[in-house]
Order: C-alpha cells, then sequence, then structure tokens
C-alpha cells in the first residue's frame, strides 16, 4: 500500500511540475513573439 501512495504521490509532483513549465513555456512563447514584432533583424517587419 505505501508503494501505491508513493506513486500517485509522485505522479502528482510530475504533473505539476509539467503545468509549471508549461505556463513558462507559455510566458516564453508571448515575450518570444512580441520581441519578433517589434525587432526587424529577427526577420519579422516592425508592425508600427
Amino acid at each position: 500500500m505505501a508503494a501505491l501512495r508513493r506513486h500517485f504521490w509522485a505522479e502528482e509532483v510530475l504533473n505539476q511540475e509539467i503545468e509549471a513549465i508549461d505556463h513558462a513555456d507559455s510566458a516564453c512563447g508571448a515575450w518570444g513573439t512580441t520581441l519578433m514584432e517589434r525587432s526587424p533583424e529577427f526577420g519579422v517587419p516592425n508592425k508600427s
């Protein structure tokens, strides 16, 4: 029974880590898109 509890605890921790990585990845993706929109050197014309 203890092994089963450890398994579910480990799975929960892993899910929390994945969620945190997804959140960070989304934030970085949004920042990267903004940077590309504003910087001609990234190959995207400045829209302003």
